[in-house]
């Protein structure tokens, strides 16, 4: 009769209060689907937040690496200026579309290593000399407009 007794008062329990088993020790409460529910939400929540970090952390070290790569080759670049003219010079007098695309490339790290240099008077006189020699070449010219090599 005892047991039945504790049988029923940890069945009442369920109702009435926290339950307990045969030897007096606290059965952990269950949680509500609700609970469940909002435990998943907030696990994936934090998984997308600790995705978003890691995307953002990725994309911040490309930039990174990028600025690098593009410090150095202007620092390469700035040792050669005269010669880099001339091989815009000669791209462009190929008339083929991907050596447009190399002058414009090249001519567009002129145009920033002249400004990091500040040195735009220079950029300015080589940059209207080359549009004037190709003015005749609208595809050249169209792609010297486009990335903004005015």
């Amino acid at each position: 009769m005892a047991s039945t007794l504790t049988s029923l008062q940890a069945w009442t329990g369920a109702f009435g209060g926290e339950m307990r088993q045969d030897d007096g020790a606290a059965i952990p409460r269950r949680r509500t689907v609700a609970e469940l529910f909002a435990r998943a939400d907030a696990l994936r929540k934090a998984e997308a937040q600790r995705q978003a970090r890691a995307v953002a952390e990725a994309q911040r070290t490309r930039e990174e690496a990028a600025v690098a790569a593009k410090a150095k080759r202007l620092d390469a670049l700035a040792t050669r200026k005269s010669a880099a003219w001339l091989q815009v010079k000669q791209l462009v007098d190929s008339k083929q579309p991907k050596a447009y695309d190399e002058a414009v490339e090249l001519v567009a790290d002129l145009r920033d290593l002249a400004a990091r240099e500040r040195d735009d008077t220079d950029f300015a006189s080589c940059i209207r000399a080359l549009r004037e020699a190709h003015a005749k070449k609208p595809s050249f010219i169209k792609r010297l407009d486009e990335a903004g090599l005015r």
